[in-house]
């Protein structure tokens, strides 16, 4: 992979919500920012924009996933370095509580923890 421009955490562009826009995503990894894409509710969308990420870019980029995600973890790419959670989609999360940081372990009831995806391994 190619450096990562020192303020890549500068900006970061999340593609609209439940939309899997891989294009999207990946002009704005390309810019240089974060490109997240939202994983939405269709497993089918999801995989599907996955792949045309791998495609696009050869850079990290994040998703993002809400409580109806339908992908577990384990089938993120390594390309993933960056998860946002919405509120409801994190383990006892509540309003607010939607955040972006490294994976960890979850807990053996939800695949998606507050802080991320856990990848095993």
């Amino acid at each position: 992979m190619a450096p990562l421009p020192a303020w890549r955490d500068l900006v970061i562009a999340v593609t609209p919500c439940a939309e899997p826009n891989a294009r999207m995503a990946a002009a704005a990894v390309r810019s240089g920012a974060i490109g997240v894409l939202d994983l939405g509710h269709d497993a089918a969308r999801a995989r599907a924009a996955l792949a045309a990420m791998a495609e696009e870019v050869r850079r990290p980029y994040g998703v993002r996933v809400s409580a109806r995600c339908p992908l577990p973890p384990t089938e993120l790419p390594e390309a993933v370095d960056t998860v946002i959670t919405t509120p409801n989609g994190s383990a006892g999360g509540g309003p607010g509580s939607g955040r972006a940081c490294s994976p960890r372990p979850p807990p053996p009831s939800r695949p998606w923890t507050p802080c991320g995806p856990a990848r095993t391994g």
